[in-house]
């Protein structure tokens, strides 16, 4: 996408690919105010942005104990109209532009092979049109997606539209990438696949090129947690880092706990729960970071 709207970006990593390696990229206008007030000019809402000046700011308070407010019909209403605009997800708005120009591309350089990765479910609406122009095309499964509600649309006519396009990805590409082999079985069961020979299994591993760097060492030895914390975990992690500090040998050690990841995320949904264990002076909350210093990072780690 040539707009970002959503994601921490490195640009410095692009220096790193080798000269054969091509980026293009096709207009996107993100389907909300802020996409819209964007590609107007009116104010720069992207991700990078947003952060950038938030850094100069005073950090925010702690979000209060109690859980939030059940939302009003107004933030119903609104949260229901944007998943039915979202057909069949946010980035509908850049598969003409991505075709457009993928199409240019083919003829450009003959190409005869595209390689598609979802989600989005747009992906798979690409690799399609790109296959009935002659391409052969390779569809990757990162994830089940129909089968997780958190990755499909909580409108049933959205929904209906989402599964048809996953469908068509696992039934009519010519190779079907996943990320594990319990997703190919999951693939097979939902749409009754006969050819185990299209469905690849590719692990995903680690770029040993990062790890050069040297650990990062803190004041205090700390234990980490990379990613989103899922509300489905629970707070039974926390409670068992409370419970071990009863132990003196382990209070003695000072342990911190670092929670890195998307912390607009992380720090609301978790905030509630460690404030309640009497965790909040041990625990750090570390926004996004470019992959080679999380790696350093979990070096350093003791766990």
């Amino acid at each position: 996408v040539a707009t970002n709207y959503a994601y921490n970006e490195d640009p410095s990593l692009i220096a790193a690919l080798p000269p054969s390696v091509k980026l293009h990229s096709a207009p996107y206008v993100e389907p909300t105010a802020r996409g819209v007030s964007f590609s107007l000019g009116w104010s720069d809402r992207r991700f990078n942005t947003l952060r950038a000046r938030a850094a100069g700011r005073p950090a925010a308070a702690r979000p209060p104990e109690h859980p939030p407010a059940t939302p009003s019909l107004r933030q119903r209403a609104a949260r229901t109209l944007r998943a039915a605009l979202n057909v069949p997800d946010a980035y509908w708005t850049w598969f003409l532009p991505a075709l457009v120009e993928a199409r240019r591309i083919v003829a450009e350089h003959e190409i005869g092979l595209v390689f598609t990765s979802a989600d989005p479910y747009t992906s798979h609406a690409l690799g399609y049109a790109l296959q009935r122009s002659g391409l052969r095309w390779v569809a990757d499964l990162r994830d089940p997606h129909t089968h997780c509600h958190r990755t499909h649309s909580r409108l049933p006519w959205v929904f209906a539209i989402q599964r048809e396009l996953e469908r068509l990805a696992a039934e009519r590409a010519d190779v079907v990438t996943v990320a594990a082999q319990s997703i190919a079985m999951i693939l097979k069961e939902s749409y009754g696949l006969q050819d185990d020979r299209r469905l690849r299994f590719i692990p995903t591993g680690l770029d040993e090129a990062l790890l050069a760097g040297a650990p990062i060492k803190r004041e205090k030895p700390y234990l980490i947690f990379c990613g989103e914390y899922l509300p489905d975990y629970g707070d039974g992690l926390f409670r068992l880092f409370a419970e071990s500090l009863h132990d003196p040998e382990v209070r003695a050690r000072d342990y911190e706990f670092l929670v890195v990841g998307r912390q607009e995320v992380n720090e609301p949904r978790l905030a509630p729960s460690i404030a309640k264990l009497g965790l909040t002076e041990r625990v750090r909350f570390v926004d996004h970071l470019p992959q080679r210093e999380l790696y350093r990072l979990i070096q350093g780690a003791e766990f």
